[in-house]
Parts: C-alpha cells; sequence; structure tokens
C-alpha cells in the first residue's frame, strides 16, 4: 500500500494512474477495512477515492472493468454511509 500511495502522488501518465485505480480497487476488495484505514491515515482517502470515480469512464479492457467493479462493490456494500463514496456514486449513476 506504501508504494501505491506513492505512485499516486507522482504519476503523470493517465494509463497508469488507470492501472493504480485498478490496484487500489483490488486492495479495496480483498482487504476493505485494512485499505481504507491505511489511506486515511495517510491522508489520501478522499483523494484516492476521488480518483476511483474519476477513471471509472477511462476503463475498458474486461479485466480492468472487472478489478474496479469488485472494489466499488466492496465500498458500496460496506462503506455506503463514507461521504466520499456517496458522491462518487451518485455522480456515475447520474451519468
Amino acid at each position: 500500500m506504501k508504494i501505491l500511495i506513492n505512485e499516486l502522488n507522482e504519476a503523470k501518465s493517465k494509463e497508469y494512474k488507470k492501472e493504480l485505480v485498478q490496484a487500489f480497487s483490488m486492495c479495496c476488495w480483498y482487504s476493505l477495512e485494512q485499505t481504507l484505514t491505511i489511506l486515511q491515515s495517510a491522508g489520501v482517502l478522499d483523494k484516492t477515492l476521488k480518483l476511483i470515480f474519476d477513471y471509472i469512464e477511462k476503463v475498458k479492457k474486461d479485466i480492468e472493468i472487472r478489478r474496479l467493479i469488485y472494489g466499488l462493490i466492496t465500498l458500496i456494500e460496506e462503506h455506503h454511509l463514507l461521504p466520499s463514496v456517496r458522491v462518487g456514486v451518485s455522480v456515475v449513476f447520474e451519468e
């Protein structure tokens, strides 16, 4: 997670950011509580959730979509009260 957080802060390429979004989504799927705790303690929880929701439309390949959906479903099911998740989901469904 520390490597992902560092890479998120330094990533410039849109393709690389898309890969990071998938990695964060899979971390949520594997261990949501631990992922959210680490992101929150590093001060990048809202930034990461915003990035995930911003990149939804940019994900095109089946495997990328699956990775993103697994993480999103976990976030929605378990943390539907988090303001960042609530805002991100409402934006997705508006589009």
